[in-house]
């Protein structure tokens, strides 16, 4: 073990987010406040980069400020990094998934035409060039949030922080580990001395099931440079999925016990899977964990974007395609929750959208995505989980869409089995904390820890995998 601390980015399609650990005993914490993040959510970063044309030349803008932008002549908004860095397919799919980005969806199209006349390099040769522009806004976005990290007050130099990155499990584009190390280096970050990536099915599932703690145990001199983890300690049986961990434990004998957990997250890019089982090993710090069952598949809720964009009228296709992606985002939290919504219509005025047969539409392509989650989690606990589920845990920002919510779950509880726990439900809290006496002898649950609860649900929901990655699990693994 040898990152005493340690920096993690969960690089989202959506939002990338970034957490600490400061020391090995330390709890995780995501880092909150930042400048670039959004507003309403503060360590959600947009994951977008945009490229104003001025006549000094251009000005680059990240997260936020670059999510505020409406894309058009002299405004280039790259709003798909993720997808474009890790996603091996034609350049007309590529240009399929660009909504929001019409001025560069245009540039993209004129590309391929002039290839296509000139017929010289074809489309493997348009795919390499959009790559390396790909690359090339990577490296802007992780050297400004490098530089706005530095000059937070995070009582730690980031200089001395080395720096995990979280990565889906892709059966294709193996290459784009590669991808990602070189961007970052060449952004000025320097990466841990072991796992300088983490997958994030398993980082989603160790943040999940840790809730950030970290427990280890150093041995006795002259051998104090070792270190293990303590498993035990950070698998809290008061603290989530593991609540009846300890409990079935006991009632078993130790060679017999087996607790299965899976994690299912939902986010914009992939959709990740996560299934650890938890045995005697874990009581044993010195010997090697099992590893997590784990795979990421390509369905996101670009996809969903996709499915609504392409059922609305042509003119609110086109008002889509002009708007920022903070409008677009706020008119997508009303329209995915059923409710209508209204965006600036480029030719003046304003287009309501959401209302009447479109909510229905809109619903239809809710339940359509939900379904086909719901299917590859089926595939997925056939084909590659072994063991029992005896808990379940649903996590992205997927799953903040209601109806994405409520399909899950009912399929998560008919389907499996094992207790679902619902880091969503506002009555979570009171399941786990204990009442405490009143001045005035009554027993009452103290309300600065229930809000603290639903605060850490919160960042379990949107960063467990930064929160994860930080684990001192993947130091010794």
């Amino acid at each position: 073990m040898k990152n005493a601390r340690i920096l993690c980015i969960d690089f989202g399609s959506a939002y990338t987010k970034v957490a600490l650990r400061r020391d090995w005993n330390e709890t995780v914490r995501l880092v909150w406040d930042i400048p670039l993040a959004d507003r309403d959510t503060s360590f959600c970063v947009p994951s977008v980069v945009a490229r104003v044309e001025r006549l000094r030349g251009p000005r680059w803008l990240v997260g936020q400020e670059a999510a505020a932008q409406r894309p058009g002549d002299g405004v280039t908004v790259y709003r798909d990094l993720k997808a474009g860095l890790f996603t091996e397919g034609p350049a007309e799919q590529k240009v399929k998934d660009t909504i929001g980005r019409e001025g560069f969806a245009r540039r993209v199209l004129r590309r391929i035409t002039a290839l296509r006349v000139k017929d010289t390099i074809g489309s493997e040769g348009f795919a390499r060039h959009d790559a390396r522009e790909h690359q090339e806004v990577g490296v802007i976005f992780f050297k400004e949030l490098r530089d706005t990290l530095r000059k937070m007050s995070l009582r730690l130099d980031i200089e001395e922080c080395p720096l995990r990155l979280c990565i889906p499990r892709l059966d294709k584009n193996p290459g784009a580990r590669e991808v990602m190390i070189k961007i970052l280096s060449d952004a000025g970050w320097s990466f841990a001395e072991n796992r300088e990536t983490v997958y994030e099915p398993e980082s989603n599932a160790i943040g999940v099931v840790t809730r950030g703690l970290n427990a280890t145990w150093y041995p006795p001199l002259p051998f104090r440079q070792q270190r293990f983890p303590m498993y035990l300690r950070m698998f809290d049986p008061k603290r989530g999925p593991l609540a009846a961990f300890r409990q079935a434990f006991l009632q078993k004998p130790r060679r017999d016990f087996h607790y299965g957990v899976l994690v299912v997250d939902i986010g914009a890019f992939t959709t990740d899977f996560g299934y650890v089982e938890f045995d005697e090993s874990f009581y044993n710090e010195k010997v090697p964990c099992r590893e997590i069952i784990q795979i990421s598949r390509e369905v996101g809720i670009r996809e969903l974007d996709r499915s609504v964009h392409d059922r609305m009228r042509p003119e609110v296709q086109h008002a889509i395609g002009r708007i920022s992606m903070s409008d677009w985002e706020i008119a997508k939290r009303r329209l995915y929750s059923g409710s209508p919504a209204a965006i600036r219509n480029p030719e003046g005025g304003v287009l309501k959208i959401g209302t009447g047969s479109e909510a229905k539409t809109i619903a239809d392509a809710i339940g359509e995505f939900a379904a086909r989650v719901v299917e590859e989690r089926r595939v997925f606990c056939s084909n590659k989980v072994r063991g029992h589920i005896d808990a379940q845990v649903l996590t992205g920002g997927g799953a903040m869409i209601p109806l994405v919510h409520d399909i899950l779950v009912k399929a998560m509880k008919d389907e499996q089995g094992g207790r679902f726990y619902d880091l969503l439900d506002n009555e979570e809290p009171y399941g786990v904390l204990l009442q405490k006496k009143t001045p005035a002898g009554n027993w009452e649950y103290d309300r600065e820890e229930v809000e603290a609860r639903v605060r850490q649900n919160l960042e379990l929901t949107r960063g467990a995998s930064a929160i994860g990655g930080c684990s001192v699990f993947f130091e010794w693994r």
